[in-house]
């Protein structure tokens, strides 16, 4: 077991779980995964408004 708050994760089986935890602030929020032999993968997500639309 892992701490969430560490900006590593190792895998389980290959697989990898990844939190993320964006700001008060909306605007968009960038998630990259490295391995060796494997080509970085980049995901970016939008971070919307807390409050109820």
């Amino acid at each position: 077991m892992d701490s969430f708050k560490q900006p590593r994760r190792h895998t389980w089986h290959g697989r990898a779980l990844a939190v993320l935890r964006p700001g008060k602030q909306p605007g968009h929020i960038t998630l990259t995964a490295t391995a060796p032999g494997l080509r970085p993968a980049t995901l970016t997500l939008p971070v919307k408004n807390g409050k109820s639309e």
